[in-house]
């Protein structure tokens, strides 16, 4: 499907996020999670695909998680990815920030917690020159492109398909398809809205 294009150009003043980092949280919340299921970090590792000492560091609040590896895991205990930000990093009804050191990124969903609907809107702001590692997640996924550039690339090979989404331009395609968001801009950041359903998680 081609972009959506709006002929009408002008950039659009986007909040940024408090600056909170919930990779703590999240760390203590995983662990909790693997104890109630009676889980060894080896037996988490072996289905996820993340490694145990890995693993170990992000259970610590050491180390930050991508959002490809993120989204592994929410799949494995099946936690919707907004339930688990919201029990991380935010009071009920709040927006939640996730923040993805190593990828240039920072997610801030735009949901109420007691909403009654399975899509999940949210923010992504991508620093200048931000790669994603590339992930894939279940349902389909619309991206809007607020600020910037953004481009969509599809496979995990330099040479695979991909979309340049230029400022009001939008696409909308299956997030089955593995896939990453790069800002090919070095000075300027690229901030892209998405909507996805979380009913098939």
């Amino acid at each position: 499907m081609p972009p959506a294009k709006n002929t009408k150009k002008g950039k659009t003043s986007v909040p940024t996020a408090s600056g909170l980092v919930v990779q703590p949280e999240l760390g203590q919340r995983l662990r909790e999670l693997r104890e109630e299921s009676g889980l060894a970090l080896h037996e988490v590792a072996d289905q996820t695909g993340v490694s145990k000492s890995f693993l170990s560091l992000v259970e610590k609040g050491q180390s930050d998680l991508s959002v490809n590896r993120f989204m592994r895991i929410c799949e494995f205990y099946g936690v919707k990815p907004s339930t688990f930000l919201r029990s991380a990093g935010s009071s009920d009804g709040q927006a939640a920030h996730y923040l993805s050191p190593s990828e240039g990124s920072e997610i801030i969903t735009l949901r109420p917690s007691d909403a009654a609907t399975s899509l999940l809107p949210a923010l992504t702001i991508y620093k200048p020159g931000a790669i994603t590692e590339t992930f894939q997640h279940s349902g389909d996924e619309f991206v809007f492109v607020v600020e910037g550039r953004v481009r969509l690339v599809f496979g995990a090979e330099q040479d695979d398909e991909a979309i340049l989404l230029r400022e009001r331009e939008s696409y909308y395609f299956s997030a089955e398809r593995p896939h990453r968001f790069e800002n090919p801009d070095k000075r300027r950041k690229a901030v892209k809205l998405s909507v996805q359903s979380e009913d098939r998680w």
